[in-house]
């Protein structure tokens, strides 16, 4: 016998936040960083640590990291880390 259902479970997802940086940029003219890039910019992203379901580890599939990497920018986007 199988039995599917789905149920309400409280999730705790540990993360890391990085602000958007720019690479580094070569002088130009003696103006430093103002060149050309040698490092490619980055845009802000989270990086998951854990996500945990009553105090257990869970792992979840990619379409689910990409999905609660959204919700974890969202909200660290809406706080001011400053």
């Amino acid at each position: 016998m199988t039995l599917e259902t789905e149920l309400e479970l409280k999730i705790i997802v540990e993360y890391t936040y990085h602000r958007a940086c720019r690479g580094a940029r070569d002088s130009l003219g003696g103006v430093r960083g103002a060149g050309p890039p040698l490092e490619p910019d980055e845009d802000e992203h989270v990086d998951i640590d854990s996500v945990k379901c009553q105090g257990h580890e869970i792992e979840i599939d990619d379409k689910e990291r990409e999905r609660l990497e959204e919700l974890c920018l969202e909200q660290a986007t809406d706080r001011d880390f400053d």
